[in-house]
């Protein structure tokens, strides 16, 4: 943890440095004392940061950003940031930009999320968390596209190319036009007109009855069974529809039930 002291009609940050040296950073005169505990605090936490080896998150990257050459000088003095970096070149991390915007701050409903973070999950895996936001090529989402389709066999995740992958290109849009719009990135590079995120009707196949019992014969338990017969019978989405399911909703009487679609929800 760092001190905080006046110093001369300013302030000063004496830092334990992560390579066992105290450095001190000063504050000029026209610093108010709310400004030098936030610039405290926010180098208390890069010093954490540092010591996990991990990279800074969006706050911070945003509050180094917004410094002036002379303060951002200080924090290189520091060695929080390297004295040969301009702020621009200070970019979020895939990891960093993700966390902060798959949230229910950010607007989105819990179907969402989990859709947006099972995407994240493989940009993780395809590029690491690590990867710096800007520099993630039209190159890269290609290869990324052609790594999902790819069979796991051949070290791929082996997901249809006709329907799955379409539906990941169009989270990974979302997810990077949301760092356009926070001014963290200039351009889409999943906005490509051939990455299609386009899901196609495929051809469509009838199950018969005899087939759907046999299904429903093996299932495990009676809640397996149930959401099979909804399904199979009521024409529920799965798992969307199954999981909104109250039992509020069901009408006895009138051998009803309200379904909601959180599919549909702002159709």
């Amino acid at each position: 943890m760092s001190s905080l002291s006046s110093y001369r009609g300013g302030y000063r940050i004496q830092v334990e440095c992560i390579d066992g040296e105290r450095r001190t950073l000063t504050l000029g005169k026209k610093t108010t004392k709310a400004a030098a505990v936030t610039f405290q605090s926010q180098i208390d936490h890069m010093v954490q940061q540092q010591r996990l080896q991990a990279a800074y998150d969006l706050k911070v990257t945003k509050w180094v950003n917004g410094l002036d050459d002379k303060h951002r000088k200080k924090l290189a003095t520091l060695r929080l940031i390297s004295d040969e970096l301009d702020s621009r070149d200070i970019k979020q991390t895939l990891k960093g930009w993700c966390d902060f915007f798959i949230t229910a701050e950010q607007g989105h409903s819990e179907n969402v999320i989990r859709k947006l973070t099972n995407t994240a999950n493989n940009l993780y895996r395809f590029f690491g968390e690590d990867k710096l936001l800007n520099t993630i090529t039209k190159g890269d989402a290609k290869r990324f596209v052609v790594w999902m389709k790819k069979a796991k066999a051949e070290g791929g995740r082996g997901m249809n190319p006709k329907t799955t992958v379409p539906r990941q290109v169009g989270l990974c849009r979302q997810i990077f036009n949301g760092a356009i719009n926070d001014e963290i990135l200039g351009t889409n590079v999943f906005l490509q007109t051939t990455l299609s995120a386009t899901v196609g009707k495929g051809q469509a196949v009838i199950i018969s009855k005899e087939d759907r019992q046999k299904v429903f014969n093996v299932l495990p338990n009676n809640e397996g069974k149930l959401r099979h017969a909804l399904m199979a019978h009521n024409g529920l989405r799965c798992p969307s529809e199954l999981n909104e399911l109250k039992w509020s909703g069901i009408n006895w009487e009138e051998q009803s039930m309200i379904v909601d679609s959180p599919k549909t929800e702002h159709h």
